[in-house]
């Protein structure tokens, strides 16, 4: 009987220690990170290990990529070179779920490489991940903007149904773009990516942008 209550004590003791640990990691995040492991995760283990990564061995790996990324991304770098980024990026990004830096790099790096829905289904994640905790500020309406981007090419893939489809969200991602992030509306109407739909709709596109 006393082993058993001393093992209770035991696991007891442990148990505040991994809560202990969770609270002070925590507390070295910024408030974003914070709520989305909040609301992610029950598991005091799991965040444990989700938070010692992601601000140990991954800040520094994942800044040297976006830096190269960034930079390579302005000029005429192979393909083989953003595909790699690509890859590398994609590799960290589960433990980035709010790093507005990775998920916009990698729609990029899918864009340029040929890989407009992979660059959709990116941008999808992270603005999830940002309704998720209820966050509406400009990461969210800059990733709802190169999302509606990449929306527009896709138009050019597809057939009409499917594009006026398409048209219709990158129109809906664009009104709420522009609502989060107002300097947009002045950047939108020259965008090379809106184009095909400026072209097409003409008006509609034009109001889209009006706050």
């Amino acid at each position: 009987m006393v082993e058993e209550v001393l093992g209770l004590v035991a696991v007891a003791a442990f148990g505040r220690l991994i809560m202990q640990a969770v609270s002070l990691l925590r507390n070295h995040l910024g408030s974003t990170e914070r709520e989305y492991l909040l609301s992610s995760s029950s598991s005091p283990e799991k965040s444990i290990s989700v938070l010692v990564r992601s601000r140990s061995e991954l800040d520094s790996a994942v800044q040297d990529v976006l830096d190269t990324a960034g930079k390579d991304l302005n000029t005429g770098v192979s393909r083989d070179a953003l595909v790699k980024y690509a890859a590398e990026l994609e590799d960290r990004r589960a433990y980035e779920p709010l790093s507005r830096s990775v998920y916009i790099t990698l729609g990029r790096l899918y864009k340029r490489t040929g890989q407009l829905q992979r660059a959709i289904d990116v941008l999808t994640e992270f603005i999830e991940n940002k309704e998720r905790i209820g966050q509406s500020d400009e990461g969210l309406g800059i990733a709802l903007y190169n999302r509606a981007c990449y929306l527009a090419l896709k138009t050019a893939e597809v057939c009409s149904e499917e594009a006026t489809a398409l048209t219709d969200q990158a129109l809906g991602d664009l009104r709420k773009a522009v609502e989060l992030a107002p300097r947009l509306a002045t950047v939108a109407p020259s965008d090379a990516d809106f184009q095909l739909i400026r072209d097409r709709i003409g008006e509609q596109f034009s109001e889209a942008l009006r706050i």
